[in-house]
């Protein structure tokens, strides 16, 4: 009875360890707001980007049209 106590023991401690394993990255994004900052500015360009190419490329295609006509 003392062997399976012991080991529940182990075992428990060995899915804590990997619950907050888990959760630090998460916590230490959080607790830093630079990282928040400078992860909202490069998703922010990287949609501005795509957006001003699709933009772009449309109003080169419309231009090209009305060109050729």
């Amino acid at each position: 009875m003392i062997n399976f106590f012991f080991f529940f023991s182990i075992f428990v401690s060995l899915i804590e360890t990997i619950g907050i394993g888990i959760i630090m990255p998460f916590i230490s994004v959080a607790s830093d707001f630079k990282e928040i900052h400078s992860f909202y500015f490069y998703l922010l360009n990287r949609f501005s980007f795509g957006r001003y190419h699709l933009v772009a490329y449309r109003l080169f295609e419309n231009y090209m049209v009305t060109k050729n006509l």
